[in-house]
Order: structure tokens, then sequence, then C-alpha cells
């Protein structure tokens, strides 16, 4: 592997990190401001905020998760340890 081409593996590693770090926290707070928005228009005190707020968490970690589990699947195949053993 030349030179470039592991700087352009290690920078869209950190392209990657920075967008999942942006979405876990960009998410929740954009859903828990509409969620104020909704609680300011319809008198309901934090009821829109905190469910919001909660879908938003509740629904960027299970991205993470399953991103992860998706990552580690594909890093893992065909390792020894994945294999099968051999039924005679």
């Amino acid at each position: 592997m030349d030179t470039r081409s592991r700087k352009r593996l290690v920078s869209r590693g950190y392209g990657d990190g920075l967008g999942q770090a942006i979405e876990l926290i960009a998410a929740p707070i954009i859903l828990a401001l509409f969620g104020a928005f909704l609680d300011s228009r319809f008198h309901t005190a934090p009821l829109f905020f905190l469910i919001l707020f909660v879908f938003g968490a509740a629904g960027t970690f299970a991205a993470a998760y399953y991103r992860y589990r998706d990552r580690s699947a594909a890093l893992d195949k065909d390792k020894p340890w994945t294999r099968r053993a051999e039924r005679t």
C-alpha cells in the first residue's frame, strides 16, 4: 500500500468518526428543539421535548450499534475464528 492510499484510508476514518459524532449530538438536539417548539405551541410543558429527545437519542444509538455490528462482521469475514468446523 502506497503512502497516498494509506493517507486516504486514515482520512476517511476521521471523516466517518466526525460524521458519527455530529449525528450522535445533532439529531437528538434538533428533535428536542422541535419538541420544545411543539410544547410552546400546544402548551404541553416538557412532553414533546422529552419524547422527541429520547426518540432521537435512541435512534442514533441504534444506528451506531447496527453500523458497528455490520462493520465488525465485514472485518471478521473469512477470519479463522469465524469459520465453522468441518464435520465429517
